[in-house]
């Protein structure tokens, strides 16, 4: 029987709030399939518009007694909490561990109840390396003709990012997937190096994103624009991004008014808007957007100049956001984290360690703001980037073309 179908699982998409970033490879993906089943693990909200053969299934958003003691008893819990006790022993490693169970054992009992007919004729593509593709991992012990395949990104790759540094079930995906496919090369030896991963069954496959319909300008008014876009986490590390502005609005070498704008919202929104409130003086612009869609997002830089791209993340696989500003030529400045390397380098922008002192941060800024030599080659070198590695067309269909390529 051919494979004509796709069910991807995600952690919310298609609902607001989450994933943005599938959007375009569902538009894609949709072309190429006679019928995409989406299965966000949470549910709830307004639910973006869809191509007419993509479909929604979804969950209660609340656990049933009878789940959360079928995960506590399960056999394969109980296994892997020995195995790995002493991450287990820690509140919130035997917490993650729990969580994986449950949410993955409610995958395992919906493919279970699916038809053979649908088993068989569908790819099953776990969007993250976690809670789904555990569950598509067990069910193909009872039916080892489906076909599963899973990417990995960041957090659900990198396990030392976690405390503690441990990601429940690895060795299980890993030995099921018919492929694997991390979004960064980065990604791929961190897997390798720690699992034994069979060389064939692993693959990177990047994500990608649309051309612009033309490059964003860089302000000749006197300002210099600069744009962030991520959640409110911690882990974002957005508290940075604003004492090096604050300390760059300091510098007699720079009297340029400033305006900053970042996308994306989250649960430390006020505690970052009182931070800029007291550190920014009058010749800082802040504009903090809060959660908009991705096309507000590609509107605002087809209208508007923008000087630079800031990301200082503790942990990545490869920012989207990086590689829509790169789509219109916006100079990068980024964390050396996860797979950024891959986009970020000398010819496009500045990479920073981890751990960067910000004056180093506030000299990058000092010297493209005041070389346009510099940033306009820089420019030219981002939009190079996303031609060669990130174009959205190119990089979907060859992920299309591999997975097709499992069962040929």
């Amino acid at each position: 029987m051919s494979i004509r179908n796709l069910v991807i699982f995600t952690e919310r998409f298609p609902y607001y709030g989450g994933e943005q970033f599938l959007e375009l490879e569902i538009e894609y993906l949709a072309n190429k399939f006679e019928k995409i089943i989406l299965v966000p693990r949470i549910a709830s909200g307004n639910v973006r518009k869809l191509p007419q053969n993509v479909f929604i299934s979804s969950f209660s958003p609340r656990l049933s007694l009878y789940e959360i003691l079928s995960a506590i008893f399960d056999k394969n819990f109980i296994l892997e909490a020995v195995k790995h006790w002493k991450a287990v022993s820690s509140p919130k490693g035997a917490y993650r561990l729990f969580n994986f169970t449950v949410y993955g054992k409610r995958i395992q009992r919906w493919i279970g109840r699916l038809s053979p007919e649908i088993v068989n004729s569908a790819y099953f593509y776990s969007y993250w390396m976690s809670h789904a593709a555990i569950g598509v991992a067990w069910a193909k012990k009872s039916e080892p003709k489906l076909s599963f395949i899973t990417r990995g990104h960041g957090w659900d790759v990198y396990s030392h990012i976690h405390n503690p540094p441990y990601l429940p079930f690895r060795s299980l995906i890993f030995d099921s997937a018919d492929r694997i496919y991390p979004i960064s090369q980065a990604g791929l030896n961190y897997i390798c190096e720690r699992n034994f991963v069979l060389p064939d069954k692993i693959k990177v496959a990047r994500l990608g994103v649309a051309k612009s319909r033309h490059l964003t300008k860089r302000s000749d008014d006197g300002v210099f624009r600069i744009v962030s876009c991520s959640s409110m986490i911690t882990l974002k590390r957005i508290e940075i991004i604003i004492r090096i502005i604050s300390q760059l609005s300091q510098r007699r070498e720079f009297s340029k008014k400033i305006i900053w704008t970042h996308f994306g919202d989250g649960p430390l929104h006020d505690e970052l808007v009182s931070l800029a409130n007291r550190l920014f003086t009058n010749q800082i612009e802040c504009v903090f957007t809060g959660n908009v869609k991705n096309a507000e997002v590609l509107k605002f830089y087809t209208e508007n100049p923008v000087d630079i791209f800031i990301n200082t993340s503790s942990s990545e696989g490869i920012p989207v956001s990086i590689m829509e500003a790169q789509a219109f030529g916006i100079p990068v400045m980024a964390t050396n984290v996860g797979g950024v390397s891959e986009i970020v380098d000398e010819n496009n922008g500045f990479l920073l360690d981890i751990d960067f002192e910000i004056e180093e941060a506030v000299q990058n800024f000092i010297k493209i703001s005041s070389d346009s030599f510099l940033m306009d080659n820089l420019r030219r070198g981002s939009f190079a980037m996303w031609a060669s590695h990130y174009d959205a067309a190119n990089n979907y269909e060859d992920f299309y073309h591999d997975i097709v390529s499992l069962v040929t």
